[in-house]
């Protein structure tokens, strides 16, 4: 129980003594100002990605830490020290050894979750690759039918553009043959109109003539009858001058 203890507390001591005279400090942290003491190995911590701040960029040292967030810590610094291959000081490698012996059954645990997380990504990864074919194969035949309806129009535009001119053209026709009858009705009009002129002046110079004849016919007529009337009379005289 003690040893437990006393590796919890050592924890946050190795890490400063490990690595905070490395790299300079980054930024600023909300709750832990410059001239605190624990700043540089919190500002350490958070800069190498040991620890996370919380959203409101606090990084609240006051709060307990679970065994989980130690044995992160310590896989981390596990895994950087394979990485990076430096030596190190006797006592740094039996305290990261008795650290690591005492967060076992968590680094277990997350090695495992990092297996699932990497299995699932894995299966995530095969999904989106699906997703990725489906999306070019879609985005393919999707290219090509916008291909074929930007044919299509062009080809209705091109229908409709003739039609429109060869409709032009037909009014155009329609009504040049409009203007020709309007033209023609109207000469005919014209022609008739001089056509009927010319027959009212020749039924009045007919009736004019037709007057004149019944009036030279009353005459002779007169004329004849005044004469038969003398024969008459000379012919009276002339039987009476006989009987004498």
């Amino acid at each position: 129980m003690l040893r437990s203890k006393w590796i919890k507390k050592s924890v946050g001591l190795a890490l400063v003594l490990t690595f905070l005279a490395v790299f300079p400090a980054r930024g600023q942290i909300a709750d832990v100002p410059p001239g605190h003491w624990a700043y540089q190995a919190v500002k350490k911590l958070v800069d190498e990605g040991y620890l996370q701040l919380y959203d409101d960029g606090t990084f609240r040292g006051s709060y307990a830490v679970d065994r989980f967030t130690l044995a992160t810590v310590v896989a981390k610094l596990l895994a950087q020290t394979m990485e990076s291959g430096a030596a190190m000081e006797l006592r740094d490698m039996e305290l990261l050894r008795a650290l690591t012996n005492e967060f076992r059954s968590e680094l277990v645990l997350l090695a495992a979750r990092n297996e699932e997380t990497t299995r699932r990504l894995s299966i995530v990864e095969e999904k989106l690759l699906v997703l990725s074919e489906d999306l070019t194969k879609n985005t393919t035949e999707l290219r090509r039918t916008t291909a074929e309806l930007r044919r299509a129009d062009e080809e209705s535009r091109r229908q409709i553009q003739e039609n429109y001119e060869a409709l032009q053209k037909l009014v155009a026709e329609i009504l040049e043959e409009k203007r020709q009858l309007e033209t023609s009705l109207l000469t005919l009009e014209k022609e008739a109109k001089t056509q009927n002129t010319r027959q009212d002046e020749e039924l009045t110079r007919l009736r004019n003539e037709l007057l004149h004849l019944r009036r030279e016919m009353e005459t002779e007529r007169r004329k004849n009858r005044n004469l038969m009337l003398l024969v008459g009379l000379v012919g009276l005289l002339a039987g009476y001058s006989i009987t004498q």
